[in-house]
């Protein structure tokens, strides 16, 4: 099963098994977008601002506001 890590710079990775994820200790791991959700909740909302002005071909926004909506 493809496992996912992200560090504290916002760079994800895609590894082939979580054994092969675990070469980078310092990141969290993820399988699955519900998986990833609940590290996120941890996060402050800058962190969730940072990733999403990231993501390709999204527009940029400044904060996000609540259900999902980006500002």
């Amino acid at each position: 099963m493809t496992t996912f890590t992200i560090d504290s710079e916002n760079q994800i990775m895609a590894y082939g098994s979580a054994e092969d994820a675990n070469g980078n200790p310092q990141a969290q791991q993820f399988t699955s977008a519900k998986q990833l959700g609940k590290l996120a909740e941890k996060w402050p909302a800058t962190r969730l601002v940072e990733l999403w002005n990231s993501l390709p071909g999204q527009k940029p926004v400044k904060k996000l506001c609540p259900f999902g909506k980006a500002a």
